[in-house]
């Protein structure tokens, strides 16, 4: 009993109890809400009912809680990626041409921009991407380095 006490009286046993009972289940909970699809609802459920959980109960509920991502949250996310890696990408035109860039001062007429479908002012640095020898595309500067991984 006494050997019992001066474990957990230890800092090296204070410190694995706080890290167990304290910092452990809301670090892994977390991570294991990265299982599910970004608009799933569980995402913020899960964080919210982790603080109702006693203390002494959050780390085999999160181990609980573990088991349901692994099986539910999972398959559903590998879905959401697949889906968003084969999607068709309505701006994906092959660059035949150098891209140029411009500076402000260079731009004086008004573009649309296929990658967010927004105005480029006169006086907005830009991109200019040729798609073919008569076709050039003029692409806000973040838009451009974003193409490819826009939904």
């Amino acid at each position: 009993m006494t050997e019992l006490l001066h474990t957990v009286a230890s800092w090296q046993g204070l410190l694995l109890i706080v890290l167990v009972f304290g910092f452990a289940p809301g670090f892994c909970l977390r991570l294991l809400v990265l299982a599910y699809p970004r608009n799933d609802p569980r995402r913020t459920e899960l964080i919210a009912e982790l603080y109702t959980v006693p203390r002494i109960q959050r780390p085999l509920w999160v181990a609980e809680q573990l088991e349901t991502a692994l099986f539910e949250g999972v398959p559903h996310r590998l879905a959401a990626v697949r889906q968003w890696a084969t999607r068709p990408y309505r701006a994906r035109a092959k660059v035949v041409g150098p891209v140029k860039i411009v500076s402000g001062e260079q731009a004086v007429k008004s573009y649309r921009c296929p990658g967010c479908n927004h105005k480029i002012r006169p006086g907005t640095a830009h991109i200019v991407a040729r798609t073919s020898v008569a076709d050039r595309q003029h692409w806000h500067t973040t838009c451009w380095s974003a193409r490819a991984r826009r939904h």
